[in-house]
């Protein structure tokens, strides 16, 4: 299910003004053709039949795998209000049943139904257009619990309008709502229990032996301009809010098609310097088209800093006003091999300044007009001590 949603923000769908029905297909191909599809997201998806029932396509003892993990098998599956046009399949509404997967090593995972929706995928391999979209996905629920109780929990889980479509604006949007974390009932391998062992106690010492957080994630996308922006907003209880945004030029339809053609070949190797081949001929040319307008990255306290610090302190014997001070002062030093020393002092400044009454962190990115991704990837590589100049990056504290 995760891998539905790397194409959510680079879909295409064209709304037809006439489809043919489930009724009208072939039940067999329209389920091959989605085993096909999932398997290029590194999902297996297997199934026993295939058969039409009026608009919707029924799956019978179907088999859904990721990677090398164990697979999970489900009595049936239902493609509901199946159609094609414009050479795409598209799904109404799938529903993948509630599921208890119980694990060799007691890890059971308890799953609520999952229904995605405005799905869809060509009917044939074609590098012209994009591959598998999902338009919204909810799921109530996701319980991972070992025999001393629960250790995870994911509620809520929302995304709609993600698929990309050339006929208007999208606003796609994707929230969880809560996500639960017991830190202390965390299992490891055997091998990694003393380091486990350590980091449950460090999170304990700090107040976090459960930790409570949400995730959002809001956009929009213009097709006729290409401009994309995004929000991205990460709350963790008594720790911090971090909020990213981001602004993006010329991402056209006929560009976010190319990027994942080459992007899907380049995924068909395991080869390092294949892939970085593929980056540097193929990828590289089409970043050098999407613009970059602006970024910010706000980080904003809410007890964490203090809780770090204080707790170093109390290890090394010291005075939390003291490793502040050190903190900031040696910023500098650190950052000199990376960026201009203009740019280290100023996070000097900031982290002083932010240290002393933690409220929050602000980095901001203005870069000069007719900045790509392609340009910033070339310079991070070749010089990387000047990135910071080409990205206008600026840092401030407890500014509003």
């Amino acid at each position: 299910m995760r891998q539905f949603l790397l194409q959510a923000g680079f879909g295409l769908a064209l709304l037809p003004t006439l489809s043919a029905p489930a009724w009208a297909l072939d039940a067999q191909a329209v389920a091959d053709r989605l085993s096909e599809v999932l398997d290029q997201q590194d999902i297996d998806f297997e199934f026993d039949t295939a058969s039409a029932d009026g608009d919707d396509i029924v799956l019978k003892d179907v088999t859904v795998g990721f990677d090398d993990d164990a697979s999970t098998t489900y009595e049936q599956i239902v493609l509901e209000d199946v159609s094609e046009a414009d050479d795409r399949y598209m799904i109404g509404r799938l529903e993948v049943p509630a599921k208890t997967i119980e694990s060799e090593d007691e890890i059971k995972t308890s799953l609520t139904p999952a229904v995605f929706g405005d799905m869809s995928f060509g009917v044939k391999e074609d590098a012209e257009t994009i591959g598998l979209q999902v338009g919204s996905v909810q799921m109530d629920s996701i319980v991972v619990s070992v025999p001393q109780g629960d250790f995870l929990t994911v509620e809520n889980i929302d995304g709609s309008d993600l698929a990309f479509r050339e006929d208007r604006v999208i606003e796609p949007r994707f929230s969880v709502e809560r996500i639960s974390f017991n830190t202390q009932l965390a299992p490891e391998d055997e091998e990694d229990r003393e380091k486990g062992e350590a980091m449950r106690k460090q999170l304990a010492d700090l107040g976090y032996s459960q930790i409570e957080a949400s995730f959002d994630v809001t956009g929009t996308y213009d097709p006729s301009s290409g401009e994309m922006d995004f929000n991205e907003t990460i709350v963790v209880e008594d720790a911090l809010t971090l909020d990213v945004d981001g602004a993006f030029s010329n991402v056209t339809a006929d560009l976010a098609t190319k990027i994942q053609a080459v992007t899907k070949d380049m995924q068909k190797t395991d080869d390092d310097e294949q892939q970085m081949k593929f980056l540097q001929e193929k990828l590289l040319p089409l970043y050098e088209k999407i613009g970059v307008e602006s970024a910010t990255i706000r980080l904003e306290d809410n007890s964490l800093t203090d809780k770090v610090i204080g707790v170093m302190a109390e290890r090394q014997n010291a005075q939390p006003e003291q490793l502040k001070l050190q903190a900031a002062m040696l910023a500098p030093a650190l950052l000199a091999s990376y960026v201009p020393a203009e740019f280290a002092r100023q996070v000097s400044e900031a982290l002083q300044t932010y240290l002393a009454d933690p409220q929050s962190l602000t980095i901001e990115l203005s870069p000069e007009d007719g900045t790509t991704v392609g340009q910033i990837i070339e310079r991070a590589k070749s010089e990387p001590n000047t990135l910071t100049n080409l990205l206008g990056a600026s840092v401030t504290a407890n500014q509003d």
